[in-house]
């Protein structure tokens, strides 16, 4: 098991676009589109896709800016 991804985005940025490239890239099982909060966090094996930047969202999983996420599935080393 693997603990999820969260990928954040604003609304139309292209998250659930890239949703299957970037789960394919951190090795996650499902994805979880438009989460906000108000359902349970999939802990694990899961890309979550959110808009929501509230910081105990970044604080439950691995978190990635939509733009640097594409970068590390791209193979793009960023800062």
């Amino acid at each position: 098991m693997k603990r999820s991804v969260i990928v954040f985005g604003p609304k139309g940025s292209g998250k659930t676009h890239h949703a299957e490239q970037l789960r394919q890239h951190f090795g996650m099982k499902c994805i979880v589109d438009n989460w906000d909060g108000s359902r349970p966090f999939p802990s694990y094996d899961c890309l979550v896709l959110t808009n929501n930047a509230h910081p105990q969202i970044a604080a439950r999983g691995n978190y990635y800016v939509l733009n640097k996420a594409l970068l590390k599935a791209a193979g793009v080393e960023t800062p």
